[in-house]
């Protein structure tokens, strides 16, 4: 009987110590599992601390393109001069007048001239006046008129030279107060030459066919 007690309490304390063990063991397992994901974690949170961090990739900006408009295209046309009138076509086409032209014209228009008998008498003797006081040699006073707005003088030169100096004596001698004008006749066989000066009224034009 003492043996059967002894035979069953040993196998109460072998089985409760085989629950035991399984219990440690158990435990530690249980331990020894909930500790892994710990470490797992740490670990994992260790690499990445470690992990180098990923480059930073400069991406240029793109160039700035500038846009240039194109211009239109330009025609540039010739200027053509406008074609003159037909009288200043004919003016520059016809040639200037010849020195007897020229001293008949005014010829012509100072005979064509209504007088005025009060200022040629004056202006005739102022004239004569004038021109008496010029001593040029070779030259020579033939006639002097005055109608209304004109006044005529024929000289005589003996020479084309000593012409030219008279002219340039009386033009000093500033024997009119007006505008004058001079044609020339072709010299003769002796080499005298006439010449008649045309003075006009102060206001009133010369007997010029040039400024027709």
């Amino acid at each position: 009987m003492d043996q059967q007690r002894k035979s069953g309490t040993f196998g109460i304390v072998a089985l409760v110590g085989a629950v035991g063990i399984a219990s440690v063991a158990t435990y530690k397992l249980v331990l020894t599992d909930a500790r892994k994901p710990a470490r797992a974690q740490a670990t994992r949170v260790d690499d990445e601390a470690h992990e180098p961090a990923p480059a930073t990739v400069h991406v240029p900006d793109p160039p700035v393109v500038a846009r240039v408009s194109t211009p239109a295209e330009v025609r540039v046309v010739p200027e053509v001069a406008p074609e003159p009138a037909t009288d200043e076509r004919e003016r520059e086409e016809t040639p200037p007048p010849t020195e007897a032209e020229r001293g008949a014209y005014a010829q012509a228009v100072f005979d064509a001239e209504a007088m005025d008998a009060n200022w040629a008498q004056v202006t005739r003797n102022d004239l004569t006046a004038k021109l008496g006081t010029i001593k040029t040699p070779g030259a020579a006073i033939k006639d002097i008129s005055c109608r209304s707005t004109l006044c005529r003088v024929g000289l005589r030169y003996e020479s084309h030279d000593k012409g030219e100096a008279y002219l340039k004596a009386m033009i000093r001698a500033n024997v009119f107060q007006g505008t004058g004008m001079a044609t020339r006749g072709e010299p003769n066989a002796k080499g005298e030459q006439d010449v008649t000066l045309y003075f006009a009224r102060e206001g009133s034009p010369l007997p010029d066919v040039s400024s027709e």
